[in-house]
């Protein structure tokens, strides 16, 4: 009882400390970005981006809501991950005319409540993903789920004009002790069927996590997303409300970093999110990020709002 208590009282102070500097960094934080001359479309210069592949990616932005396409346009990022279904054409049009890679997150692990393609009768639904709510585990090996995601979402989804996409929930293989058909080697064929449909010197594939099967996708995607390398959030379900800044167990971050070596030299594009909120923990992980090679962004978990980081 006495343990219970203390680690009480701990989460209520941690849940104290993460409410009062994320609030304290509101105030520093770009949430607009648009100004009196940007009320007018830009105008039509040919839809190519100035920062023409990976390689010459030097920074990168994901954000999924709350944002404006001018927020976008206006920021200084090479690489932008954005929500597909929140834009339209003209929009992404806009976005790449403003030297930006932009690519598209999609989410194939997991069937979510708020897309146009929602079933709840869907043989493919497994369960809902107890931390995010309106998302469902699927049984990504299912006929019917990748002939959704390869032969009509991704289609839409590149005729908005999208470079590329970022694709998350790769690592729901996890679920296999409860759910046979979800294994690795399931997964492993599923981002292999997308590249071989999609992928091309113009369509870049980017999975977001999922180290322990990037080496047999290494030559059919073109970088790799890692989540919380140096610093992770904490979900706490009572408050519904993260704690963005715990610095990541040092055994994972190894092992994490012993993978991403291995990318890196295979000449793959490492974007790395982490998700801290305290000035000296961003600019530790900016630091030691980029001395590592990687290409990294820090955020919060909530992904709603684009963050600039002076001198990073």
């Amino acid at each position: 009882m006495k343990n219970s208590f203390i680690i009480y009282c701990v989460v209520i102070l941690l849940l104290i400390t993460g409410l009062t500097f994320e609030s304290g960094i509101q105030s520093r934080k770009i949430i607009s970005l648009i100004d009196d001359s940007c009320n007018e479309k830009s105008a039509p210069v040919g839809n190519i981006n100035h920062v023409t592949d990976l390689f010459e990616v030097n920074n990168w932005l994901c954000v999924y809501s709350d944002v404006e396409t001018a927020d976008i346009t206006n920021a200084e990022f090479d690489l932008v991950d954005i929500d597909p279904d929140e834009f339209t054409h003209n929009d992404i049009f806009n976005m790449k005319n403003s030297d930006k890679i932009v690519i598209a997150y999609i989410s194939i692990g997991e069937a979510e409540e708020y897309r146009y393609y929602w079933d709840p009768n869907a043989d493919y639904l497994l369960e809902e993903n107890p931390d995010w709510a309106e998302c469902w585990y699927v049984d990504y090996s299912s006929k019917e789920w990748q002939d959704l995601i390869i032969n009509e979402y991704i289609p839409q989804i590149k005729e908005k004009g999208f470079d590329g996409l970022y694709l998350d929930t790769v690592d729901t293989y996890h679920l296999e002790n409860r759910y046979p058909a979800c294994t690795k080697e399931c997964m492993i064929d599923f981002i292999k069927n997308i590249s071989s449909f999609h992928r091309s010197s113009e369509f870049y594939i980017i999975p977001q996590n999922g180290l322990e099967i990037a080496p047999e996708i290494v030559d059919y995607i073109d970088g790799i997303g890692v989540e919380e390398t140096y610093y992770r959030a904490f979900y706490i379900h009572f408050f519904d409300f993260h704690i963005n800044g715990m610095p990541q167990n040092p055994f994972l971050r190894i092992n994490k970093e012993k993978v991403i070596s291995q990318l890196l030299d295979e000449g793959k594009i490492v974007l790395t999110l982490d998700y801290a909120i305290l000035r000296f923990q961003v600019d530790h992980c900016y630091r030691i990020s980029r001395e590592m090679g990687y290409t990294p962004y820090v955020s919060t978990a909530e992904l709603d709002q684009i963050f600039i980081h002076p001198g990073n």
